[in-house]
């Protein structure tokens, strides 16, 4: 596949370093490609895959391990060394630095999710594996930057985690009122309550016992 980089002759895309891909859901044509750590970013096509650009604007050499588009037009990255960007509906639209991690050992994004009710509005958890877990909730994208120190998310609401033993979530969707988290526990011996529902907005969740034995 090539990549159309303002050289003279397309180069090939590096094989098995993309950790990241999402559809156009409105234009299966549209796709766009994450890279992983010390490459360019993001890739975008138009035709399906058969010509690559480079369409990270804002977002140069940052790994990237998590992407969404909506049906509107806002697009989503994170990686897992913290740091949340937001892009326009263009693929060649700029990237926006939204959340830049205090801790990069800390502030490790896992999982990623837009309201489909409103799509400014974007959620991540995060979690390093061991001590750390939250879920954070940047009511709109559209209107905030974090590209300056202190880093202090001003922006950013801190919402009720669902697990009380703070396992990582992996796994996020968000409709309005109605969330939905899973999480993966360490190896055990027990049923786990794997997935976790709110109905009112995460107030409150509720687990949701799928017989899952272990992680």
């Amino acid at each position: 596949t090539d990549k159309a980089a303002g050289v003279a002759m397309p180069v090939p895309l590096s094989l098995g370093h993309h950790l990241a891909f999402a559809v156009d859901p409105a234009d299966a044509n549209h796709l766009v490609l994450g890279d992983a750590g010390g490459g360019e970013g993001i890739f975008a096509s138009a035709d399906g895959g058969g010509v690559w650009v480079v369409s990270n604007d804002g977002l140069y050499a940052q790994r990237v391990d998590l992407a969404a588009k909506s049906p509107a037009g806002h697009r989503y990255a994170a990686n897992r060394s913290g740091f949340v960007y937001f892009g326009g509906g263009a693929l060649g639209d700029p990237w926006t630095r939204v959340y830049r991690p205090t801790d990069p050992a800390r502030d490790s994004v896992v999982a990623l999710a837009y309201d489909s009710a409103d799509d400014k509005r974007v959620v991540v958890a995060q979690s390093n594996l061991a001590a750390t877990a939250a879920l954070l909730l940047l009511p709109d994208a559209t209107a905030v930057g974090d590209d300056a120190a202190p880093f202090a998310h001003a922006a950013w609401q801190t919402v009720a985690y669902p697990d009380a033993a703070s396992a990582p979530i992996l796994a996020l969707l968000v409709d309005g009122m109605t969330w939905y988290a899973g999480v993966a526990r360490k190896q055990n011996a027990a049923a786990s309550p794997l997935l976790y529902k709110s109905t009112n907005g995460v107030t409150s969740w509720a687990a949701a016992a799928l017989a899952a034995v272990g992680g």
